[in-house]
């Protein structure tokens, strides 16, 4: 069966939201709760969506759930609407593909199949709130690596792609680590920057973070690729059953009322076997000193018009795709009447390489330098092949005769006899004393004159000072934010006092929110849209925070999120009680020294 949604709210909608659907479950018996998801990527401010009216299935809206993403330090966000299935028949039930529209923007989503079976049919499944072994036996099943390459047959030094990916399921992960590949006898590249994308395995949709990196064997032979590893931490939640009403009225707020855990993950993938083949023998040049690719070769030399004995610099540049590092200097077909040194590497880039080397003809009858020749193996082809540049005219010139010089030192002048100035040592005798000053009178010692200069150096420490402060504010983003979290806390402050006063709720829970979110990204320099109550614990235990405040930071998100579904039973007096929280925790935060 398909659907379509209602906006209930009117909000913009970014064109690169990616719109998903998902199931916990593919498999249940009539009665039993499945949850579905409806998946917002880059976003955590799409509105709740209701669901068209589905026959065999009754549904109901649980609440929202916001995940962020770290992946080396780069954030995503997302959100996933939760609504709770219940199947009142058995058959099979197609959900989707869901749509909707806003601002000429359509959004689609993938459909998902859900089969119902009678009572005592349905696969097992684990309890909600087991054993942490079983917990960790149900991630391990929602988090894992897939390394694959981009071929399995590969020759020494042949440059290859390899992939890994790590699926997520339904789970909040932070930092993610990049990989670590077990492999030896490969050498491999930096990993370029991380992707992140959905895809769609086994039938269900999973968060994907792909890294890529490219390889080469250094050794022939069946080796071995990984495993995969990689390091990350997985945020659970679990229920809070201690509340004053009870569990069966804090269910319906869906993970409000949770407490996180995390959880450290180290995962792994499978091994790949790489057949490592050998240069083939078979037309192999001598020139051929392990290079692999497809390359070009350009030569040059300078001077073109010398005489016998002087150097000739000889430009050589490979440019084209393969492995870099495999590439060795180009060589000289002939080296009759020349002198040589060993090349030099000037400059590599991507995918150029500079060779420079130093001939000097030895006599005026050579007319040109011998071609230049550079071999190498071509696995696309499977071919050697040799690129040879045209031979370079030259002018060479007879040295210059070296003639010895006799020096007649008879007819030489004599040398000048030193002169001897007078009077450079002699000190007069004054007539006149001159003007006498006290002994105590010396300038340093003037009143004036000190503070003159304490003056002028507390000047120059001002603007030392204002200029290192200037270029922390510039440089240091951490320290700017940090500053500038109070100052945008009290202007919000006293906006949210406004709205108290005219005992608007909504815009004060929302202003509440907004504040806070803005306040912690400034002041621990996170990214504010990802200061949820989620993450306030892990906040709180990471920066050392006292725990009283930990919980009203906690209480002040809780409040603000049971304002969008339960407005009537905030009054004024939760409205002050909120308020007083926000300016307890950010006077503390202001002392708090880390």
């Amino acid at each position: 069966m398909a659907g379509s949604f209602c906006i209930l709210n009117a909000q913009a909608f970014a064109k690169d939201i990616n719109f998903s659907v998902s199931l916990d479950r593919d498999h249940v018996e009539v009665g039993d709760m499945v949850q579905l998801g409806l998946v917002f990527e880059n976003t955590q401010s799409v509105p709740a969506l209701q669901l068209p009216e589905i026959k065999g299935l009754k549904a109901q809206y649980i609440g929202p759930s916001t995940q962020m993403t770290n992946v080396n330090g780069q954030m995503s966000s997302s959100v996933t609407h939760r609504y709770r299935i219940v199947p009142m028949q058995t058959g099979s039930f197609t959900l989707g593909p869901f749509s909707f529209s806003y601002n000429n923007d359509n959004y689609f989503s993938e459909a998902v199949d859900l089969v119902v079976v009678d009572r005592g049919q349905a696969p097992q499944r684990s309890a909600a709130g087991g054993s942490s072994g079983d917990q960790n036996n149900d991630i391990n099943g929602r988090i894992f690596i897939i390394l694959s390459s981009q071929k399995n047959k590969v020759y020494i030094n042949e440059p290859f792609e390899i992939t890994v990916k790590m699926y997520i399921n339904q789970l909040s992960v932070q930092g993610i680590d990049y990989p670590v590949i077990n492999a030896q006898g490969f050498v491999f590249e930096p990993f370029t920057q991380p992707r992140q994308f959905r895809e769609q395995l086994a039938g269900k949709i999973h968060d994907v973070v792909e890294f890529k990196t490219i390889a080469y064997a250094s050794q022939q032979g069946e080796l071995t690729l990984g495993p995969a590893k990689m390091n990350a931490k997985v945020v659970t939640r679990q229920k809070d059953k201690s509340g004053f009403f009870g569990s069966d009225f804090f269910d319906d707020f869906g993970d409000m009322f949770d407490r996180a855990k995390i959880i450290p993950m180290n995962v792994s993938s499978p091994e790949l076997s790489i057949n490592v083949l050998p240069f083939p023998d078979k037309d192999k040049p001598k020139e051929f000193s392990g290079a692999v690719g497809s390359f070009n070769l350009e030569v040059s030399a300078a001077p073109l018009e010398l005489k016998a004995g002087d150097p000739i610099t000889l430009k050589m540049i490979i440019n084209g795709s393969g492995n870099f590092d495999s590439v060795q200097s180009p060589v000289l077909s002939s080296l009759s009447g020349l002198k040589t040194y060993n090349s030099e590497v000037q400059e590599t880039t991507a995918g150029t390489k500079v060779f420079e080397q130093v001939v000097i003809p030895q006599k005026a009858d050579i007319n040109n330098l011998p071609q230049v020749k550079f071999a190498f193996f071509d696995p696309q082809k499977q071919m050697y092949f040799t690129k040879t540049s045209q031979p370079i005219g030259l002018k060479v010139l007879p040295a210059d005769e070296k003639v010895a010089v006799i020096i007649d030192t008879s007819k030489q002048a004599p040398l000048n006899a030193s002169t001897r100035v007078l009077g450079q040592d002699i000190i007069y005798i004054k007539e006149h004393i001159g003007t006498l000053r006290p002994r105590g009178a010396f300038l340093y010692k003037n009143k004036k004159f000190i503070g003159l200069n304490i003056l002028w150096f507390v000047l120059f420490m001002a603007v030392y000072f204002f200029q290192l402060r200037k270029e922390r504010l510039t440089q240091d983003i951490g320290y700017a934010r940090k500053l500038r979290a109070p100052k945008v806390a009290r202007i919000k402050i006293q906006k949210a006092k406004h709205y108290l006063a005219q005992n608007q709720k909504e815009l004060f829970y929302e202003l509440i929110f907004k504040t806070l979110q803005e306040y912690l990204g400034h002041r621990f320099n996170r990214p504010s849209a990802g200061m949820t109550a989620d993450i306030v614990e892990e906040l709180s235990a990471a920066q050392g925070l006292d725990p009283q405040i930990g919980e009203k930071l906690k209480h002040c998100f809780l409040q603000c999120d049971m304002a969008r579904y339960a407005t009537a039973a905030l009054d004024q007096n939760k409205m002050r009680e909120t308020l007083a929280m926000l300016e307890q925790v950010i006077d503390y935060l202001e002392r708090f020294k880390k």
